[in-house]
C-alpha cells in the first residue's frame, strides 16, 4: 500500500486548465488545518500547485496539489475564527 500512495504522488507535469473544462476537473477535500495538511502532502510526494490562499469564494482558503497523474486535488478551509 505505501508504494502505491508513493506512485500516486510522484511529480507529473500539471494541468490547471482542467479547472475550467467540464466533466471531472479535480475533486476537493475539507480540512480543518489546509497549511498542514498541504504541507504533510507535498511531503508525501504530491506536486504543489496552488499554496494554501484565500478562496474567491469569501470565508474560505483554498490549496491544491496534483497526484501522479496530474489530477488535481482541492483543499478547502472555513475561515470562521482564523485571519486569512
Amino acid at each position: 500500500m505505501r508504494s502505491l500512495a508513493r506512485q500516486c504522488f510522484q511529480q507529473r507535469p500539471i494541468q490547471p486548465a482542467a479547472l475550467l473544462t467540464r466533466g471531472y476537473g479535480h475533486i476537493a477535500f475539507a480540512t480543518s488545518d489546509l497549511d498542514r495538511t498541504f504541507a504533510e502532502l507535498v511531503a508525501r510526494g504530491a506536486t504543489p500547485v496552488w499554496d494554501p490562499r484565500p478562496s474567491p469564494e469569501p470565508g474560505v482558503r483554498m490549496a491544491f496539489v496534483a497526484d501522479l497523474d496530474g489530477n488535481l486535488i482541492e483543499m478547502i478551509e472555513p475561515v470562521s475564527g482564523k485571519t486569512a
